[in-house]
């Protein structure tokens, strides 16, 4: 134990405190998943020591949980004394607590046995919190891990979705520093120390942590992508509007935290709006844009919120057939609301009349976007400017889209 306490002391010595000063981002707690617990076996002595649940749910927690099997026997000099003849131990410990802005914790393991034979031990220190962010947000993660005897131990900080996860950050040993920007999403940081063995001396990982967040000074993203649903071989499309004009920012699609690239089914991979088209498969899409840092120093990247495309199956669960090459259809508009430019997409398999008109909330005829043959699957798009090429005032617009004999009209909302 002596080894255990010193170390759990200057861990917890170097893990800086949050104070009460005010929350500038906002962590919604989802899970809280917290244990310490040990088992002893000596010479068929055992003892089971499992701390008990946290008192409140993302609270603060101290705990030490100790295990101690003990063999005891007459002693030769006194048989009406009893003599310990052996012994083993496990323990774990835990101090951590969630707050709205942040997360500190630090945990550890240690164990072993004395006088032969052996004894059996194992022991575990976890901590896992789960929450959501729904806004972007710059972060300050600070790991210190210590393997100890065995590297059966670290700190992992993981981004959920609906297909998997994916591991932002992850030490097993050292002290390790981390800074950026991330988008809306579910988020789970986690530590932990644990082992079974039969070693007489054992130390194990000891791990600290602290994460805190803070809303950016200017973010890159004003509006998220929606999420979509669509038939099998239908069309969708994510879009985002940026604070700044889009020349400013770089842009890169991902699926289920996979970059794209242009292709088949494939548009606009590298710009500000994504158009799927023969789409089949539901997933997980978001776009990292890359723009200049506001408070100076080069760029920072930063990712949208994680947008997901469904595909509508019937009651059965069977997904509904492809639709026919020579079908047409007309989707509403998107983004909306928009800032600087917002698109319908269109399907068709056939040569027909594509026209597309933009009206006022008045009912006034104000700008005309299309007048042409198409053959294929596509989109026409409003830059929310007058025929004039001046900017039209905020407010409310109707985007009509005759297609052949498909007619559908959408109401936008042009942002200042």
């Amino acid at each position: 134990m002596v080894r255990l306490t010193a170390r759990k002391s200057r861990l917890f010595s170097m893990l800086l405190l949050l104070t009460a000063t005010p929350a500038v981002a906002q962590m919604i707690p989802l899970a809280d998943d917290r244990s310490d617990g040990a088992h002893a076996i000596y010479q068929g002595d055992w003892e089971d020591q499992k701390a008990s649940t946290p008192p409140v749910p993302f609270a603060y927690w101290n705990d030490i949980t100790e295990a101690r099997a003990e063999r005891y026997e007459p002693c030769p000099d006194d048989p009406s004394q009893q003599c310990l003849i052996g012994s083993c131990w496990g323990a774990a410990f835990q101090t951590s607590e969630f707050f709205p802005y942040g997360i500190q914790f630090t945990g550890g393991t240690g164990a072993g046995w004395g006088i032969p034979p052996s004894g059996l031990w194992s022991v575990q220190s976890a901590v896992g919190f789960t929450f959501r962010v729904d806004h972007q947000f710059d972060y300050n993660l600070w790991i210190d891990v210590d393997p100890g005897d065995d590297p059966g131990g670290g700190v992992t900080l993981w981004a959920y979705h609906s297909t998997g996860n994916v591991i932002l950050h992850s030490v097993s040993a050292g002290v390790s520093q981390f800074n950026g920007r991330l988008g809306p999403g579910t988020y789970q940081l986690t530590g932990i120390s644990a082992e079974f063995n039969a070693f007489e001396d054992f130390q194990g990982a000891v791990y600290a942590a602290q994460w805190t967040i803070q809303r950016p000074q200017a973010p890159h993203v004003a509006f998220q992508p929606s999420d979509q649903s669509v038939g099998c071989n239908g069309t969708a499309m994510f879009s985002v509007i940026t604070t700044m004009p889009p020349g400013n920012y770089t842009y890169q699609w991902r699926r289920n935290f996979v970059p794209l690239t242009n292709g088949p089914g494939v548009t606009g991979a590298t710009a500000s709006t994504l158009i799927l088209t023969n789409v089949c498969t539901a997933g997980d899409y978001d776009v990292v844009v890359t723009g200049p840092n506001p408070v100076g120093g080069g760029t920072i990247a930063e990712p949208s919120r994680l947008a997901h495309l469904n595909i509508i199956t019937t009651p059965t669960g069977v997904e509904v057939e492809p639709q026919s090459p020579l079908a047409t259809a007309v989707r509403a508009p998107a983004p909306n609301p928009f800032q600087f430019s917002t698109s319908v997409a269109y399907e068709v398999g056939r040569p027909t009349h594509l026209i597309a008109t933009v009206f006022s909330a008045s009912g006034a005829r104000i700008r005309s976007l299309a007048d042409r043959t198409v053959s294929s699957p596509g989109s026409v798009t409003w830059d929310g400017r007058l025929p004039s090429g001046e900017r039209a005032p905020a407010g409310i617009y109707f985007v009509r889209v005759e297609l052949g004999e498909t007619h559908r009209t959408g109401k936008v909302l042009l942002l200042q």
